[in-house]
């Protein structure tokens, strides 16, 4: 048997159909299965009864493979329906942590078309830490004022950049917040 990555799968006394993927398909549960594959929001998930004794884990083997076929995770559980829970809770996971490019593509162009007084607004809840903001983007501007013609604009379109990076990680994330709440790269200004 292979997996979805072509590699040669060795497992002792492992009986399992190669079925086509028909969404869903499942056989009935009984000492004679040997397994069943099933799609989830396009990722193909296989559970394999094990025939072999000792697994402390269970008696049923859970793949999950991305649409791209690349293995997503695995594991051996006690019932088919603990290897469902696991598979969809996987899937879920996995999806949620992706990155959605129009995010990033929102965060980039309100770095270009930012307002002057966002750093006053997003951080409206601490002045202080507001103000230490202001010094650090006006860090991050010095030079650019001396720059004539396109030079200016070039390093111009680096400043809010080189700002996020300035930002620990729970600044940054309350930065994307309030960027995300009013700016859209499809809309403009929300």
């Amino acid at each position: 048997m292979r997996d979805k990555q072509h590699t040669e799968i060795k497992r002792n006394s492992l009986t399992l159909s190669e079925l086509p993927n028909l969404n869903p398909i499942k056989m009935k549960n009984s000492t004679t299965t040997t397994g069943y594959h099933f799609t989830y929001k396009k990722y193909d998930v296989q559970i394999t009864r094990l025939f072999w004794g000792g697994n402390k884990e269970g008696d049923w083997a859970v793949d999950v493979f991305r649409p791209n076929g690349y293995r997503l995770s695995s594991k051996c559980l006690a019932t088919t329906d603990d290897c469902e829970s696991f598979a969809k809770d996987q899937v879920e996971d996995h999806i949620n942590s992706m990155i959605d490019p129009d995010m990033i593509d929102s965060i980039v162009w309100y770095g270009l078309n930012y307002n002057p007084n966002f750093i006053d607004e997003c951080w409206s809840d601490d002045p202080s830490l507001a103000n230490h903001l202001k010094d650090k983007f006006a860090m991050c501007h010095e030079g650019t004022d001396e720059l004539k013609g396109w030079v200016k604009i070039r390093l111009s379109y680096g400043v809010f950049t080189r700002f996020l990076t300035m930002l620990d990680n729970g600044n940054r994330e309350k930065l994307y917040k309030y960027i995300l709440e009013r700016y859209s790269h499809r809309k403009g200004w929300l």
